[in-house]
This record gives C-alpha cells, sequence and structure tokens, in this order.
C-alpha cells in the first residue's frame, strides 16, 4: 500500500483519507490475517494442509480481486480483510506443509528462506 496512498487516484478514489483511515485501510489486512491462521488452527488438521492452502488462495483471490474493483473505503476494507484472511492461513500452513516434504538435510535452508514473515 505504501507506494499507492500518495497517489492522487487513490486519494480521488476514496476521498482523501485523513491519518487514522489510512492506518485502518493499510493495518487491517493484519487483522484478517490474525483470523486466518486462527481459522487455520482450529480447521487445518480436519482439512489437511494442501487443501487448506488451496482454499486459503482462493480466498486471497477473492480478496484480491474485490481489492481491484474497490471504489468505497468500506468495499476496501472489506476486501482488505478478505485477502488477509487467505494470507493468514496461507503462512501457518505453507511453512509446515514445506518442512514436511524436505529433506532432512534441507529442512532449516528451506524454512530459513521464508524469511520471518513466512
Amino acid at each position: 500500500m505504501g507506494g499507492l496512498v500518495g497517489e492522487q487516484a487513490f486519494n480521488d478514489t476514496f476521498d482523501s483519507p485523513d491519518p487514522v483511515m489510512l492506518g485502518l485501510i493499510v493495518s487491517i489486512l493484519e487483522i484478517g490475517a490474525f483470523c486466518g491462521s486462527i481459522l487455520s488452527a482450529v480447521y487445518g488438521e480436519k482439512l489437511g494442509r494442501r487443501k487448506s492452502i488451496g482454499i486459503a488462495i482462493i480466498i486471497m483471490m477473492i480478496g484480491c480481486i474485490l481489492m481491484a474493483t474497490a471504489f468505497t473505503r468500506a468495499h476496501l476494507i472489506v476486501a482488505r480483510v478478505v485477502a488477509g484472511i487467505g494470507l493468514g492461513i496461507c503462512n501457518s500452513t505453507a511453512p509446515v506443509l514445506q518442512a514436511e516434504y524436505s529433506p532432512k538435510a534441507d529442512r532449516g535452508l528451506c524454512e530459513s528462506q521464508l524469511g520471518p514473515a513466512g
């Protein structure tokens, strides 16, 4: 969002949001990611890792489509929550799946390349 919030098109479309609203728009993705990681903890074991990642990617795609079509603040906020839910599921499931499929000798290397956010 860093490159978008200062653009004239963004400010024209979303009525030049004040810093508090801008902070909400930017950070609400993380709230969705938190909710997604909780959902992954509750339902991930029942669904399985590959199916959970597939569902997460579909949810993220829906969120991205909603973000791309947003013309109101509420629409953008909901879209970022939806995308965040998918992101949270994916970020909490993909490293575990990768560790399970990686050879023992390469596990640390594969996991360290993901970085702190997964």
